[in-house]
């Protein structure tokens, strides 16, 4: 979780407004991204994962 510094939150909030507020910038950002073309398919991202050895796959 971002701390309040980067998200600009007065420390008055709750917990539960602060998650909101993260998760609006998140969105807002995703949104961005995608219409920039700054994103991969998850058919991309399997295949860096198993170029890392990081995921094998199961034939």
């Amino acid at each position: 979780m971002k701390n309040d510094k980067e998200l600009n939150v007065s420390p008055s909030l709750s917990e539960e407004e602060k998650f909101i507020l993260e998760l609006k910038a998140d969105i807002k950002q995703a949104k961005e991204e995608y219409l920039a073309g700054d994103f991969i398919t998850h058919e991309e991202m399997l295949i860096e994962l198993e170029k890392n050895g990081i995921l094998k796959r199961k034939d």
